[in-house]
């Protein structure tokens, strides 16, 4: 068991006109996850223009159902990391701000802790 890292790129658009984008970013992280046997995820959005809207928000309710138990037993979120930019920063309303990363290795790292943390329970 360990982490995940994901690279997406492209646009999402804006409110309801993304969901097709999300639901695609939502099955591929979770099968991923599930191949991987994966408790942490970071996804690189750093390369998707991402304005507004609650589209996404589908992707990390989905990742958090389904690994709530796993991290829910030891008092902690699921551990989703996101790597953004200027270009994706509409998802900085998203998320809780730890969950967000402007650079890979912080991201990592945290998963890192975030693991040994619920390794050790």
């Amino acid at each position: 068991m360990g982490n995940l890292r994901g690279e997406i790129f492209g646009s999402i658009p804006d409110g309801s006109a993304g969901q097709e984008q999300a639901q695609y970013v939502k099955l591929v992280r979770l099968e991923a996850m599930a191949r991987q046997e994966a408790l942490c995820v970071v996804m690189d959005f750093s390369d998707v223009t991402y304005t507004w809207g609650d589209s996404m928000l589908a992707v990390f309710d989905v990742l958090r159902r389904r690994y709530h138990y796993e991290w829910h037993d030891i008092g902690m979120e699921v551990p989703i990391k996101v790597i953004i930019s200027d270009k994706s920063s509409g998802l900085e309303t998203l998320l809780p701000s730890g969950f967000l990363f402007e650079k890979l290795r912080p991201a990592i790292r945290s998963c890192e802790l975030d693991l040994q943390k619920w390794s050790e329970d």
